[in-house]
């Protein structure tokens, strides 16, 4: 079991992992965005939610997927942001086969992740990041910084380069945008 400090990138492996999965379905075009997002072409077709608890010897997760397999156009016109599913990308498995599928990659990926920690996945997630060499907004609470996404760091934190150098985003309440610039 990893300590709380090394989580941080435990978004990032899920992520990594449904987009690993959706490839090997045939599903072209996959990408993810830091911090829980797997997005294809630009649209949104998985998000990713971890909840860390502090227990006294250890630290326990709970990770929460959600993939859309159907959505509607009317549904799709009142999210906020692109979207797509699974059925648009041509992937007719049943949400049991599905799920078989998710697990089996996730379970790959979280066993690689609790012998080794992020570091052998910063470079696939650099490789697979919407945002990976672009301007970017930041936007943390009423906060915004806005800087080029130079990658992740070996505890999945977002390195953006601002006019103040470097700085290192851990996840929680916050969002990364594209830019302009």
């Amino acid at each position: 079991t990893r300590p709380l400090s090394e989580l941080g990138g435990l978004s990032l492996v899920v992520g990594l992992a449904l987009a690993d999965a959706f490839e090997n379905l045939a599903v072209q075009g996959v990408q993810v965005k830091w911090p829980n997002d797997v997005l294809v072409s630009g649209h949104k077709l998985s998000g990713v939610l971890v909840e860390l608890v502090q227990r006294e010897r250890r630290v326990e997760y709970v990770i929460g997927i959600g993939v859309n397999v159907h959505i509607t156009e009317v549904e799709s016109r009142r999210i906020e942001q692109p979207v797509t599913d699974l059925r648009r990308l041509g992937v007719a498995l049943s949400r049991t086969d599905l799920v078989v599928v998710l697990m089996q990659r996730l379970r790959e990926y979280l066993e690689l992740f609790e012998r080794d920690g992020f570091g052998p996945f910063v470079t696939a997630f650099n490789d697979l990041h919407l945002y990976h060499r672009q301007t970017c907004v930041l936007v943390q609470g009423n906060a915004t910084t806005v800087g080029v996404v130079e990658g992740v760091g070996q505890q999945g934190e977002l390195l953006l380069r601002t006019e103040d150098g470097v700085q290192r985003y851990h996840g929680g309440e916050v969002s990364l945008r594209a830019g302009s610039g």
